[in-house]
């Protein structure tokens, strides 16, 4: 029995886009470039020293737009140095803020979606997060993610950026829209299809 305050999958809803989430060579790199050029600030950090020893992630965010970069910090990583040696550097994950990522996840599934993660649910101090996945076209996936709290986000692992880095703090201000940035996506994802 479900309670009155549960989402249907009908009336479960789409708040738009959370992150994008590239595979790269070099996350810090990426990250600087974007920050350097484009005006994003870092506002988290996955890697060796919050104990991750497989993964380093850099996450930047400029309004609305969140974009993610993660690199393999081992050799053997195979799955993410396949996905690299066939596309390059790109598009690993277009993730969205939805009402109820158990609900999404299930309505697709129940529509033939392939699942990648099952609904997973992380909380810490914040609040907590629900997320789950099912493949798209070629290697990329969509996470569904949703949020109970404002302040939790979809990388909970990961360290706050506590300061902007200077070169950011000191380049002229810049704007890039969530259309380019989906543009770009896209577009990546053709050329390293080909």
């Amino acid at each position: 029995m479900s309670s009155s305050t549960e989402t249907t999958p009908s009336k479960a809803k789409f708040f738009g886009f959370d992150h994008v989430h590239f595979w790269v060579g070099n996350a810090l790199q990426a990250a600087a470039f974007y920050s350097a050029r484009f005006g994003f600030q870092k506002i988290a950090y996955r890697g060796l020293e919050t104990g991750s020893r497989d993964v380093v992630t850099h996450v930047i965010k400029q309004g609305k737009i969140v974009l993610a970069f993660s690199s393999p910090l081992r050799p053997g990583n195979k799955e993410m140095g396949d996905h690299m040696m066939q596309h390059g550097d790109g598009v690993k994950d277009i993730a969205m803020t939805v009402s109820d990522a158990r609900a999404i996840w299930q309505k697709a599934t129940a529509a033939g979606a392939v699942s990648v993660q099952e609904p997973t649910e992380m909380s810490d101090e914040h609040g907590k997060v629900v997320l789950s996945s099912v493949k798209t076209y070629g290697d990329t996936i969509h996470t569904f993610v949703s949020v109970t709290h404002t302040l939790a986000r979809s990388f909970p692992d990961s360290w706050p950026s506590l300061a902007p880095r200077t070169l950011s703090a000191v380049s002229p201000k810049t704007s890039v829209s969530s259309t380019l940035i989906i543009l770009l996506a896209t577009k990546v994802g053709r050329n390293a299809q080909h």
